[in-house]
């Protein structure tokens, strides 16, 4: 009987289900991106149904690894869906704590521009990571996939 572990297309289905009901939550409201003068905005709907689409056809090659049983390494698997979901997860928490704007002084707010600037360095990095993971994975995936 095989463990839920090693099912990890269960994963990624599961996830892509959560974001996609959570899109529908507030589908009005939007995901906005500053860069200098430039606002990026992105109704959370539409992001959703974006990510929903990534997570299935990253849940859809892991099903195919398993069910071709393609030999890839555990820890290349492992840590593409740790760090997918979980890297996901942590930039989605700290989006949330960059956008929590409440009422604060001046020196309260000189404060928190300090911690939301190294926020902002770890949320890039993270999704850095998230997409030189993505770019590993396929690139082995497909490596695998020519040899055989």
């Amino acid at each position: 009987m095989d463990s839920i572990f090693n099912k990890t297309y269960f994963y990624f289905f599961l996830f892509a289900l959560i974001i996609f009901f959570l899109s529908y939550r507030n589908p009005k409201e939007s995901f906005d991106i500053s860069i200098h003068d430039t606002y990026f905005v992105i109704k959370n709907l539409h992001l959703g149904i974006l990510f929903f689409i990534l997570y299935m056809f990253l849940g859809i090659i892991h099903l195919y690894i398993q069910k071709r049983e393609i030999p890839i390494s555990n820890f290349i698997i492992y840590s593409h869906v740790i760090i997918s979901i979980g890297g996901f997860v942590l930039v989605w928490f700290l989006n949330r704590k960059l956008n929590d704007y409440s009422s604060l002084n001046a020196e309260e707010f000189l404060n928190s521009m300090q911690a939301q600037m190294y926020l902002t360095y770890i949320c890039l990095a993270t999704l850095l990571l998230i997409i030189l993971t993505q770019l590993v994975f396929v690139g082995v995936f497909f490596a695998k996939i020519f040899r055989n």
